[in-house]
Order: structure tokens, then C-alpha cells, then sequence
């Protein structure tokens, strides 16, 4: 069974339960269900690929149910990987012990770390922790940053690949496996990862980071989503690394 297939099947053996509420932001998706599950997941960037919706369609998603809506993680349409991340993240959400986020910052210690992908608020964070960086994103310029299709060539001369859960659904995640399994670590970030450690184990990733979310703050989230904030800015998440 291929990995999405897995994944999939993998979150659907959780409980089932209809869908009370979507919210689409800027920056990421919530997903509830009438059962009180609750999860956080990933919009794509709006600025890369355009983000559309039919009236038909959305209506057919808020009749969903969890099994549903997590069906469609494999889906490269923005809207239905909204859902399905959020939805993932609802029916598996992260266990065990876990670490702060900086503790990741002197892991590659001198070594490349191949980005795929620019991201505005993260990537300068990650240049703080005085990363050599060679990024993959055709949007921007920069000395340490190259067009995508050079992947084949610039992602054997690091060490480290730090991803997002957008990789999944723009099927990054598949094209470079040749190149990430022979890496010392990958690091894939959320939101909108389900907890899966031996399928992502399996894939080549090293450390899972997930927003870890109180319950008491999940309405104060919530408004920071829905008005279109990101969620690596809320104060109310905090991130945690999860050693595979």
C-alpha cells in the first residue's frame, strides 16, 4: 500500500463523527466535529497556486463527516487538503513526549539544510539559527535560493531537509524520497499532520513538529484563524518536536 493510501486508511480506522464546523484562513483550516475533536490544518499559500471554491463543493464538505473529509488528503485541490489536514490532525493528534523547538536549532550543525519551499515567517526564522540553507521556491530571488527544477541536482549536497505538510499535497513529499532517504534527518512541520510515526519513520522523517494546543484556547485560536492569522504567530500555539 502506497503512503497516502496508508495514511489514509491508517486515519480512518479512528472514530467516525459528522462535521460541525469549517473555517478556511489565510494561513490554515480548523476542522470540529460534533463529537468535540478538534484539528488544525494547512492552506496552501495563496500566492503559488490560486485558491477558488464552487458553491456545490463546499457545501458537499460541510455535509461530511470526518472519514470523509480525511479521504481527501491525497487531493491536490487547495480546498479539499484544507480539510483533509485539518480533519488528519483532528482524528490523530500528537502523543508522547515531545521537545521545544529550539532544541532542533544546532541538530544540522554546519551542514546544508535543503527548504523546499520559501515561506515569509519561517524562513527568516530558521536563517537566525544560522542554517546553511540551500532553498527550492521559484517565487523568490536570493543568493540561497534556487528554482525548483534544480531539486535533482541541489538536494544530494545537503545533509538535512526541512518540509512542510504542503510537500504532501503538491506531491513533493513522493518526488524527492529518493534523495531524502539518504539524508541524516528530515524535519516535516505542521499543521495539519495526523500522528503517524512509523508511517512517517518509514518515509525517511527524523522529527515530526506539531502546534501544540491547550483546550482551554481553542477559542482564541479559533478567532486568530478565522481572521486570517498565521498560526506560527499566535501566541496561544506553541510548537513541540516529536524525535521519530
Amino acid at each position: 500500500m502506497r503512503f497516502f493510501e496508508k495514511l489514509i486508511s491508517l486515519a480512518k480506522e479512528q472514530k467516525d463523527a459528522p462535521v460541525r464546523e469549517i473555517i478556511l484562513g489565510w494561513h490554515a483550516s480548523i476542522v470540529s466535529f460534533e463529537d468535540g475533536r478538534w484539528g488544525l490544518g494547512m492552506v496552501p499559500p495563496g500566492e503559488k497556486i490560486p485558491l477558488s471554491s464552487r458553491e456545490e463543493h463546499t457545501q458537499r464538505l460541510l455535509a461530511s463527516t470526518a472519514h470523509d473529509l480525511v479521504s481527501l488528503f491525497a487531493s491536490p485541490y487547495p480546498q479539499e487538503f484544507a480539510v483533509a489536514s485539518a480533519a488528519a490532525a483532528a482524528l490523530l493528534p500528537p502523543e508522547g513526549p515531545s521537545l521545544p523547538l529550539d532544541t532542533i536549532a544546532g541538530i544540522p550543525a554546519g551542514d546544508n539544510v535543503a527548504v523546499m519551499g520559501y515561506d515569509r515567517t519561517l524562513t527568516p526564522f530558521l536563517r537566525d539559527w544560522g542554517w546553511s540553507m540551500v532553498i527550492l521556491d521559484d517565487e523568490r530571488e536570493a543568493p540561497d535560493i534556487f528554482p525548483e527544477d534544480e531539486t535533482p541536482q541541489k538536494l544530494p549536497l545537503c545533509d538535512w531537509c526541512w518540509l512542510s505538510s504542503d510537500t504532501l499535497r503538491n506531491r513533493w513529499f513522493t518526488f524527492i524520497q529518493p534523495y531524502i532517504s539518504q539524508m541524516k534527518g528530515v524535519f516535516l512541520r505542521g499543521p495539519g499532520l495526523p500522528w503517524l510515526p512509523h508511517l512517517f519513520k518509514t518515509a525517511g522523517v527524523t522529527h515530526l513538529i506539531f502546534p501544540s494546543i491547550n483546550k482551554y484556547e481553542i477559542s482564541s485560536i479559533t478567532s486568530f484563524i478565522a481572521a486570517g492569522g498565521n498560526p506560527w504567530l499566535c501566541r496561544h500555539i506553541t510548537w513541540r518536536v516529536h524525535v521519530l
